[in-house]
């Protein structure tokens, strides 16, 4: 942007100066009385140079296609019709395309318009005319295009701007409903993490109770089996006519005693509790895996046995 910026005011000054030096050599010819005759003379040589006798003559060509008078063209477009004289002979160049736009106007009126490469062609023919017979007013029209080409090249440059940052703009919209998304997943995500936490948690203690529970039952049951083997063998030595000490059957036995079968159930239903425990656990972790990696919990779940 800064470099057309500045093209564009080189360009201008440029012009500026051109158009200033030739101010200043048409005053300087004429205080010394030559320039009328030089100017006279370049005029004489100005229809005959080749550029503008081959623009002239495609301009005539061009002006008698229409099928209007000189003086109604004259009348319609404003146009003085000396000067118009002066351009169809090749005596003056116009020093614009304006002349050129009129006719082509004309001819898209008529219904036969000028195709575009004959516009093309012409449009040359008239900046090589105007080269040759009117150097700074050539520079001129040249820099004048080039300005208007510049500000086409800004207009389309904003354009193009405008629309990157429409789609940034866009881009920046999606990227904060995915962080929306994203912040609602990771709080979901928290949650869901904490809840298995505390299930964790509370099955770990109920295991932790359980084996204690089971632990004590189980030692127990070791102290009823010795006093059991301590009661046979001493009923043994008192009554060495019992021929099936380890009758369970009987009531009186101390093996065969309500509170030694209460015990062992009591066992067995402890056992069950913690395997129930212990697969609740482990489920447990397998939920909870699923929706964290095991670096994140920190929790590897154990192959824990009891026997």
């Amino acid at each position: 942007m800064d470099r057309i910026i500045k093209f564009l005011a080189k360009r201008q000054e440029e012009a500026e100066h051109a158009r200033l030096a030739e101010e200043e050599r048409r005053k300087r010819g004429k205080q010394d009385g030559a320039f009328a005759e030089l100017e006279g003379r370049g005029r004489a040589e100005v229809q005959n140079r080749p550029e503008v006798k081959t623009w002239s003559a495609a301009l005539r060509e061009l002006f008698d296609s229409t099928g209007i008078s000189p003086g109604l063209f004259c009348l319609t477009k404003g146009v003085d019709k000396g000067s118009l004289s002066r351009y169809l002979n090749g005596k003056r160049v116009p020093k614009t395309q304006r002349l050129l736009d009129d006719l082509f106007a004309l001819r898209d009126a008529a219904g036969t318009p000028v195709p575009k490469a004959v516009r093309e062609q012409l449009l040359q023919l008239h900046r090589d005319a105007l080269g040759a017979a009117h150097p700074h007013e050539y520079r001129v029209l040249k820099v004048r295009e080039e300005l208007a080409e510049a500000a086409d090249q800004l207009r389309a440059t904003r354009q193009h701007a405008q629309h990157l940052q429409e789609q940034l703009d866009g881009l920046n919209a999606r990227l904060d409903e995915h962080h929306g998304r994203l912040a609602l997943l990771s709080a979901e995500n928290d949650r869901i993490r904490a809840e298995q936490d505390d299930y964790t948690a509370g099955l770990q203690t109920e295991i932790e109770e359980l084996t204690r529970q089971l632990t004590q039952a189980r030692r127990e049951r070791d102290e009823a089996r010795a006093r059991c083997d301590e009661l046979t063998e001493h009923l043994q030595a008192l009554d060495p006519e019992d021929d099936d000490p380890e009758n369970t059957g009987d009531p009186n036995h101390p093996t065969g005693k309500p509170e030694h079968a209460e015990l062992l159930a009591r066992i067995e239903n402890l056992e069950k509790l913690l395997d129930k425990a212990l697969y609740q656990r482990d489920e447990a972790f397998r939920t909870l895996n699923h929706y964290l990696s095991p670096r994140e919990t920190g929790h590897v779940p154990s192959n824990e046995t009891h026997s």
